[in-house]
């Protein structure tokens, strides 16, 4: 994870330039303690209805309700994120506007989501975690994140701009960016298991009077990945 940058190359129009070699080492932090999704700038390797290819379907966001109606609840080690962790995260229970719930024949549900990622681990005494966050596209969204009910982030606005319409655009990737990382004491990880969610911090608004793709907002995941530093002794 992570980004290669490097400033200062010019090219003249119809020349060629030799940059030399360049040497990238992706931000690693600590011992990794699980990993969901490849960074790969998509999230098209998760679970969509209809299969591989279902999120260029039109309406299929229509769905979630009936196959995530608790949400997603995902155990790390056992459950497989092609099955078990969606393609995006709706900002509401019911995502689709009035009339499209209605052809569906779903009842509108504007509660926030929430997602659960289950690990079991053992308890740190000290030392550092750190939680990374890729997106592979958002409309509208915020962001709250709690590790055993302790809120360890909360980002509103998400970075970069404040939507990009990959939801209803029917794609598994826009506008990518990465969440700076987020880090909280080990010690709140505990022996066990533990239980790290994902919310939005607040109903979705779009940002001009045009908001008629509002009740499509949500979060497509590129990657999740938790390290700790446990520090010297």
């Amino acid at each position: 994870m992570g980004e290669y940058r490097r400033s200062g190359i010019t090219v003249p129009a119809g020349s060629a330039v030799d940059t030399g070699t360049h040497v990238w080492l992706p931000a690693n932090h600590g011992t990794t303690l699980w990993q969901i999704g490849t960074p790969d700038r998509s999230s098209e390797e998760f679970y969509v209805h209809g299969g591989k290819d279902g999120f260029r379907r039109t309406l299929t966001w229509l769905e979630y309700p009936y196959e995530f109606p608790d949400g997603v609840d995902f155990k790390v080690g056992i459950d497989d994120s092609a099955k078990k962790w969606n393609y995006f995260q709706p900002v509401v229970k019911t995502p689709g506007t009035p009339l499209q719930l209605q052809w569906r024949g779903t009842a509108p549900d504007t509660s926030l989501t929430t997602w659960k990622i289950r690990f079991d681990a053992h308890r740190y005494q000290r030392g550092t975690g750190y939680l990374d966050i890729a997106l592979a596209g958002q409309v509208f969204a915020t962001l709250g994140v709690a590790l055993n009910g302790t809120q360890i982030a909360s980002l509103d606005p998400l970075p970069g701009v404040p939507g990009d319409n990959s939801s209803y655009r029917l794609v598994a990737r826009a506008m990518y960016r990465q969440i700076p990382t987020i880090t909280f004491p080990a010690s709140l990880i505990r022996d066990g298991e533990n239980v790290l969610t994902l919310s939005p911090t607040r109903p979705a608004q779009a940002p001009t009077t045009d908001n008629w793709m509002q009740p499509m907002a949500g979060i497509m995941y590129d990657t999740l990945r938790l390290q700790v530093d446990q520090g010297q002794d």
